[in-house]
């Protein structure tokens, strides 16, 4: 079976972990998996 979308878990874990807004609104600590090492801009 195929589909055209990510898995979930990738459609939302992976928008909001290169989102340092996300990391500060939470309390994300560096290391920890939805913290990045570096953040990827784009716009």
């Amino acid at each position: 079976k195929s589909n055209t979308h990510s898995l979930p878990r990738w459609r939302v874990n992976g928008p909001l972990s290169n989102m340092p807004q996300f990391a500060k609104a939470f309390g994300c600590q560096q290391k920890q998996p939805m913290v990045r090492e570096s953040y990827c801009k784009i716009w």
